[in-house]
Order: C-alpha cells, then structure tokens, then sequence
C-alpha cells in the first residue's frame, strides 16, 4: 500500500534547464572576476544580500503566502548560507502583485515580462508564487530576468529548494 502512494508523487526538480545553467555560467565567472575590483571582504566577513519579496496572489487579492512563512523561511536560507558567510535580508516592505496569471504560470515568456517589470534591480528578487508553473518544479532561477520564482509550498523552514535556487543566483 505504501508503495502504491508513493508511485503517485511527482518528484521535484529545479525548473533551470541545463540550456539554461550554460547561459549564465560565462556570466557568472565575469561576475565573479568583475566582484574582485569593488567588494574587499575583511577576513571571514559577513556579505549581506538584499532580497526583495514580492508576494503573488490571485487577482482578487488570496492565495498568497503568508508573512511569517517567509520569516521562518529567510532564516533556514540564512542558517544554510552562514558556512559561506553569507546573510540575507529583507530590502523594504513586501511587495504584493495581484495577478492570476503570474500565480499560476510565471514560466510563461508573458508572465516573465511582467516580473521583470516589477523588479528592484538592487536586491535579489523573490516572486513567491501559487505554483511554478510546470509539474514538478520546486522553483527556478531565471537568467535572462534575472530572479528566483518559488511556489508557496515551498516557503517553509524545512525545504532547501530556495537556498538551491538562492545559489544559482
């Protein structure tokens, strides 16, 4: 019998394709060769990472993750970055967006334009949405927008889907 359930779980996965993960990587080494000439991190110092949250609901206003959640949240992610010293917060208030479309699909190139339209670009930006759009996506990084997308379900202190997708950032 328990067999049986599990066969009907869908396994999560990260929605970065490897396409993907190739089109950043040539970035992401000019990043890091660029970060030496203006970051001078003192012996172990802490790099404090603004990340701006922007909370999905439907168009009526529900279905949006709540605050604490993401509290709890943002300290799992902070307690598996501390090795790195590493700590992130939050940038401002949260930012709410009430549209169905986004909640449900934000993979979608349309659902994108408009993330992108609602981005800070001087923090990490973290859509919470409904879903991820695709089955079996626990949440994603999006190069070309350049934000992490998590479903609700995964804004909780026991999943590490947001420090993996945090990392491809």
């Amino acid at each position: 019998f328990i067999n049986s359930l599990n066969s009907q779980s869908v396994l999560g996965r990260c929605g970065v394709t490897i396409a993907q993960q190739d089109m950043y990587t040539d970035a992401l080494q000019q990043n890091i060769e660029e970060s030496g000439k203006y970051l001078d991190i003192r012996n172990n110092a802490v790099v404090y990472v603004p990340v701006k949250v922007h909370i999905v609901t439907l168009d009526d206003g529900t279905g949006g993750v709540g605050k604490h959640s993401i509290l709890f949240w943002l300290c799992k992610l902070n307690t598996n970055y501390k090795p790195l010293n590493i700590q992130f917060y939050l940038k401002g208030e949260f930012h709410n967006i009430a549209d169905s479309k986004i909640y449900n699909d934000p993979m979608s190139s349309a659902q994108a334009s408009k993330l992108v339209t609602n981005k800070d670009n001087k923090a990490l930006n973290l859509f919470i949405t409904g879903k991820s759009g695709e089955d079996g996506v626990l949440g994603f990084y999006q190069p070309n927008g350049d934000y992490v997308v998590l479903p609700k379900s995964e804004i909780n202190s026991f999943t590490h889907t947001g420090s993996h997708e945090f990392g491809h950032f």
